[in-house]
């Protein structure tokens, strides 16, 4: 059984604010968020179901370097509940994503225990209100979609964590937090302004080193991921939530 140790201090995150009010993304470390014990033992239990993804269908020429589940709630605000939602279908238009997008994508979901996990009911809420109190944004109910992305690299095959290049996903917000990484280089994470120039580099190294993004701001992507040594296969762990108005 794999353990993950998370290393977080109590620290708020909302200095970085105004960075992200003015360049549309913040990077966050794993020491820089604040998470109550009583979340933080709940850590291990969700960490450890990135040992239990399949393979991303949706891969071309048979490539099997990503593995994938996805979840999705809905949150109301007025009530402070976060709801499972059974829709397991994921769009992108073909204009998003140039890989994979212009179909409905049905993915295998996430496990029962992952979606009632504290940790990440955590991770949604305060990212979510991170962003929307910063960016002034209102709305009663959010369309909230997780996934969880296992990227495999070897000697025989790359890892790509974004092969369509650099890109928006289409949403209002995202965050990105790693869970882990075992033997592996590169999976630098790239943003860029709406024209394509590089603005910021960071590679997520240790578990809940984090990007808040407004995905109407910035775009970003990510450097493959290569194995350390070629006689050990490595991966890297990723959660990426993506955060919608349900009601302007």
């Amino acid at each position: 059984m794999r353990t993950t140790n998370l290393d977080v201090n109590v620290i708020n995150f909302d200095d970085g604010q105004e960075s992200l009010q003015a360049n549309g993304f913040q990077i966050i470390k794993h020491n820089e968020w604040l998470i109550p014990s009583s979340v933080i033992r709940h850590w291990q239990a969700l960490a450890r179901t990135w040992d239990d993804l399949p393979v991303d269908p949706y891969m071309q020429g048979g490539a099997t370097f990503r593995q994938r589940r996805f979840g999705r709630f809905v949150l109301d605000e007025a009530t402070g509940s976060l709801q499972r939602s059974e829709n397991n279908t994921f769009f992108q238009g073909k204009n998003i994503n140039t890989y994979a997008g212009g179909i409905n994508r049905v993915f295998e979901p996430m496990h029962d225990l992952t979606y009632r996990n504290r940790f990440l009911q955590y991770v949604i809420d305060t990212s979510l209100d991170h962003l929307r109190q910063t960016f002034s944004v209102t709305s009663r109910r959010w369309d909230i979609t997780v996934h969880q992305f296992r990227i495999l690299a070897s000697s025989q095959q790359s890892g790509l964590p974004t092969p369509e290049g650099i890109h928006r996903d289409g949403h209002k917000f995202i965050s990105m937090h790693l869970i882990a990484r075992e033997a592996v280089m590169g999976g630098v994470s790239k943003i860029y302004s709406n024209d394509k120039r590089e603005i910021a580099e960071v590679t997520l190294e240790k578990p809940m080193d984090s990007i808040l993004m407004a995905d109407e701001v910035v775009m970003h992507a990510v450097t493959p991921v290569l194995p350390v040594s070629p006689e050990k296969a490595g991966y890297r762990d990723v959660m990426v939530i993506d955060y919608n108005l349900l009601d302007e």
